[in-house]
């Protein structure tokens, strides 16, 4: 279990995006806690309206929103749909927002189960709940516990890499078992409800690993407009087969679909970017022969894609946030240089500088 806090400026945004995600039947609303009326009971309106009514309490507080996601392993699928709301009230209770109005939502868009909850640090009486160091005072001792308790998948715990996460059995495509158009159409059908990606490099680098390619054809005198062939690749990324048009695929993976996915990915690009940082940070600080970059990722569902020819075109693949990540979307240089040249030899000397000295004054057992 992975837990995520953001402080925002206000719920409203972040309350219609999950909103947005029930009506278009990828989310479902589980838990209204601490609302003077029942679960069910409540409007859009009024869950808007009591939450921003409570935010006002404390005009000094320039982000009183609270925004958690909950992250589960695939694997804990049957765990969460049973003990969803326990997990909910448990979590709240640990972290101190047990008597803060929260509204829960299921989200069923990507490949792991995953909780999102909008809620206020600004209590009853117009105070703050103290924010500061929240997730490694309250909400990491929180996340074992309910490890424990549900006997959920451990966040740092090594797990293989699912790629086969439902019942469309969507795998990497061997070509002529499967006929050609159904493959790709259940494939490009999959990956467009479960993952977010942020253009047509991105998209071509999720849909490589599970052996499918797509090109982007300019307008000439035969066409008007732009548009995509799909084919199924080997390992190497040659095509096997013919070019498909994304018209004739049923779930149309045209590149006006497409568009509208790009448009929403910075929603759902930040909570898989602070996971990837905190695993290249902790890499960073191991000695060079202890450094497994891929495979520490790997352990949190992470996929590095590196590009052989251009280094800077590096995806990583967030298979349990259902994410891609471009290498650019990494604010410091120096994790960036972490996936594309390595430790600098500097820091690399001057850390060990830094544990010599550390040994000399505090000795060995410090």
């Amino acid at each position: 279990m992975v837990a995520l806090i953001y402080e925002l400026k206000g719920t409203t945004e972040i309350l219609l995006y999950n909103e947005k995600k029930v009506a278009l039947d990828r989310a479902d609303y589980i838990l209204a806690g601490n609302f003077p009326l029942g679960t069910q009971s409540l409007d859009l309106g009024l869950k808007n309206k009591y939450l921003a009514r409570r935010c006002s309490l404390n005009e000094n507080v320039l982000l009183p929103a609270v925004h958690i996601i909950l992250n589960f392993h695939p694997s804990d699928l049957s765990r969460i749909d049973h003990h969803q709301l326990a997990i909910c009230w448990k979590f709240m209770e640990a972290v101190g927002f047990g008597k803060q109005p929260y509204l829960a939502y299921r989200h069923r868009d990507t490949q792991n189960p995953h909780i999102h909850i909008v809620t206020t640090n600004i209590l009853a009486n117009g105070r703050r709940i103290r924010m500061h160091r929240i997730g490694l005072l309250r909400s990491d001792p929180a996340q074992r516990e309910i490890e424990r308790i549900f006997g959920l998948v451990r966040a740092k715990q090594t797990i293989p890499l699912i790629r086969q996460s439902d019942t469309n059995n969507i795998q990497e495509l061997n070509y002529g078992k499967v006929p050609t158009k159904l493959s790709i159409e259940r494939t490009t059908a999959h990956l467009m409800e479960r993952y977010s990606f942020g253009d047509l490099r991105e998209w071509n680098t999720l849909l490589k690993t599970f052996g499918i390619k797509c090109s982007l054809l300019q307008p000439s005198e035969k066409r008007s407009s732009t548009g995509l062939l799909y084919f199924i690749t080997n390992r190497n990324g040659v095509s096997l087969s013919v070019g498909i048009p994304a018209s004739r695929l049923k779930n149309r993976p045209t590149l006006a679909s497409l568009e509208e996915i790009f448009r929403a990915h910075g929603e759902r690009v930040g909570s898989s970017l602070r996971r990837l940082r905190v695993v290249l940070g902790e890499q960073a600080l191991l000695p060079e022969n202890d450094r497994k970059i891929e495979d520490a990722l790997l352990q949190q569902g992470i996929q590095l894609i590196k590009s052989a020819a251009t280094p800077t075109d590096t995806i990583f693949i967030d298979h349990l946030q259902g994410c891609t990540i471009s290498i650019s979307r990494l604010q410091q240089p120096f994790l960036r240089d972490i996936i594309i040249k390595g430790i600098p030899p500097q820091y690399t000397a001057q850390k060990q500088s830094i544990r010599e000295r550390t040994l000399r004054i505090h000795g060995p057992n410090r």
